[in-house]
């Protein structure tokens, strides 16, 4: 009867080990395709009490608005194809891991900021950050993406 007892429970922990091992796999191979799709939207959001800068950018137009005026653009081929190469050097599924230098938003010290990028429908978003002060790994995203505020 412990013979059986001990194979039994053998057998189920060599099968749970193979199954979790199996999961592991999948998901990474998940995570590496998701950084070859190419992307359809990107956004930023700035925002305080009383005052809010948003940009919408997509592969035919650009549009920004500041508090409430809202601007149309052309997006040319050159700044989306520079857009796409700043998102495939990110891992889309790591960006709600970057963690914010600063929390002067939680007192108005500065706008909240966040970044929201669309893979094949599925929406990648930052945390919210300080404006100005972006998390490292998407320093240079924001601020190819706040250049445009300026136009």
């Amino acid at each position: 009867m412990y013979i059986k007892s001990f194979f039994l429970a053998f057998f189920t922990l060599l099968l749970l080990h193979c199954n979790a091992q199996k999961n592991n796999d999948s998901s990474n191979a998940i995570t590496e395709k998701s950084s070859d799709r190419p992307f359809q939207k990107i956004e930023l959001e700035e925002m305080t009490r009383g005052s809010r800068r948003m940009i919408v950018i997509t592969p035919n137009f650009k549009e920004v608005e500041i508090n409430r005026k809202i601007t149309t653009l052309k997006t040319t081929e050159t700044e989306w194809k520079n857009l796409q190469k700043l998102i495939t050097q990110l891992n889309p599924d790591k960006i709600e891991s970057f963690t914010p230098p600063t929390n002067k938003r939680f007192y108005d010290g500065a706008m909240a900021a966040t970044i929201r990028v669309n893979i094949d429908g599925t929406v990648y978003s930052s945390q919210t950050f300080d404006a100005g002060n972006p998390p490292e790994q998407l320093a240079t995203l924001y601020r190819k993406l706040v250049s445009s505020f300026k136009e």
